[in-house]
């Protein structure tokens, strides 16, 4: 029996659907966080070592528990002042600069911030953020004069979410 045309429409865009959704960044960044809440960035990563809790201190940054602090391998700890720790954080290495705007360029680094339990990535720049929290800020990202970038633990982004498409009467939903 041969399929009727609507059929074999709704197979063929129930294929690209799902071939869309296999090849989804966010789908990819939602597995990761699944997989590895604690290091969604996948970087090698260890404690603080004394020497470099005391140049983060003399650099003006304060924790509670430096020991919630991981670190890339070859993180800088002169690459980050003045930033506020709060709770589980990550950061990665920090090398070279980045130019923010045209002709205006800036170390990278975390300077002048309050993270709370956030990821970042390697050769990120975060200035002036007054509050980053519940985040993940993937590499070679720029924040800049932030007031605050906050997601809660709940958030889904709407994944997981069944979306319907061109159709007024339902029934032909794609999950997201």
């Amino acid at each position: 029996m041969q399929p009727t045309p609507h059929v074999l429409h709704d197979l063929t865009f129930a294929t690209v659907a799902a071939s869309i959704g296999q090849k989804s960044e966010l789908i990819d960044a939602a597995r990761q966080v699944a997989k590895r809440p604690d290091n969604v960035l996948g970087l090698l990563l260890r404690a603080l070592s004394r020497e470099e809790i005391a140049v983060l201190e003399n650099r003006g940054c304060r924790s509670d528990d430096w020991s919630q602090l991981q670190v890339a391998q070859d993180f800088d700890a002169f690459r980050v002042r003045r930033v506020n720790f709060k709770g589980p954080c990550v950061l990665g290495r920090f090398t070279g600069d980045v130019e923010v705007v045209l002709g205006f360029r800036q170390a990278i680094g975390i300077y002048d911030c309050t993270l709370s339990h956030c990821q970042i990535g390697n050769d990120c720049l975060l200035e002036n953020v007054r509050l980053a929290a519940h985040v993940v800020i993937d590499r070679e990202a720029v924040l800049f004069g932030v007031g605050s970038i906050v997601c809660s633990g709940a958030a889904t982004f709407g994944c997981g979410v069944d979306l319907p498409i061109a159709c007024e009467a339902g029934g032909r939903e794609v999950p997201v």
